[in-house]
């Protein structure tokens, strides 16, 4: 989280100590010394994932938070030109939201652009490896969100068991999949799974692998397509981003979007994601405002 907040200060984001005046739809309020983020929803309210629920929620008011009291405003929301400066720029530069937890989301797009791997695809890895859980561990010894083993972790450089450095390490190890397999990205992904020695065994032949490994290649690259053209996703496989201006009159027709029509693109875009996951929620009338947004999504996107 500290790296958060220092990131958007190096990408020209202005981070200021925290007062409810200053609060606009789309800024990140950092609670503590850099324990929590939200987004504000711009009605005194937010959006932001629950670690002990594993899921992204909305609540009415961001003083809410227990113990926990904010202190600086991430100025991400109204005002931010959409050119640099916006959610998207500092997380990563070119990524979107995958997992709906801001820290792992930012991991990824950090490391796809260090390695240059797309990070859809790092997401799609991701989730098919351990569903984003840091804490998951196979029963071979794989850990982390990559579900590195120690030995691969150890001759990758990376500590599997950090989150940032167990992301880095999938990221480098699939490029350099990559890199063996000239861009092939269902023998990397194979390659991934079963191991390049596997791979090369039967001459590069997936359907020779185990049934485990030719599961795992479709599973994950359904998961990659989706998360490149998802329509609740900030940014699509050409790089596109939803126009808020040209959306403005929808979105206004729904009271839980911002209604400053100078929010930043970026930030839009992964506000309105996570307003679309609570499409998931158990309450009726919070499912229905997660319908209504994954509609708009749907159609703005397609």
């Amino acid at each position: 989280m500290p790296k958060l907040v220092e990131d958007a200060e190096k990408n020209g984001v202005e981070v200021v100590s925290f007062s409810p005046d200053n609060v606009a739809a789309g800024d990140v309020i950092v609670y503590g010394d850099n324990d929590h983020v939200v987004m504000a929803d711009g009605n005194g309210g937010y959006v932001g994932n629950s670690t002990s629920q594993q899921k992204v929620v909305q609540g009415d008011d961001y003083n809410a938070m227990g113990d926990l009291k904010p202190t600086k405003i991430i100025k991400t929301g109204s005002g931010v030109p959409s050119t640099g400066g916006t959610a998207t720029s500092f997380a990563g530069n070119s990524g979107g939201t995958y997992s709906g937890d801001y820290a792992i989301d930012y991991a990824i797009n950090e490391a796809a652009q260090k390695y240059n791997v797309d990070p859809a695809l790092l997401a799609a890895i991701a989730k098919q490896e351990s569903g984003f859980n840091q804490s998951a561990q196979s029963g071979a010894g794989a850990v982390g969100v990559m579900q590195l083993m120690p030995d691969t972790a150890k001759g990758l450089g990376v500590d599997a068991n950090d989150l940032q450095g167990n992301i880095e390490g999938g990221a480098k190890y699939i490029r350099q999949m990559l890199d063996m397999y000239d861009g092939d990205v269902e023998k990397a992904l194979a390659a991934y799974n079963a191991g390049p020695g596997s791979l090369d065994s039967v001459n590069g032949d997936i359907s020779q692998l185990s049934g485990e490994t030719q599961k795992y290649v479709p599973s994950v690259m359904e998961r990659y397509n989706k998360f490149k053209n998802k329509s609740g996703g900030g940014i699509s496989s050409s790089g596109n981003i939803l126009d808020w201006d040209s959306t403005n009159e929808d979105f206004s027709k729904l009271d839980f979007f911002p209604k400053d029509g100078e929010q930043s693109q970026g930030t839009v875009n992964e506000f309105l994601e996570n307003l679309a996951k609570l499409e998931e929620s158990d309450d009726k009338a919070t499912k229905e405002k997660g319908r209504q947004a994954q509609d708009i999504l749907h159609t703005r996107c397609s």
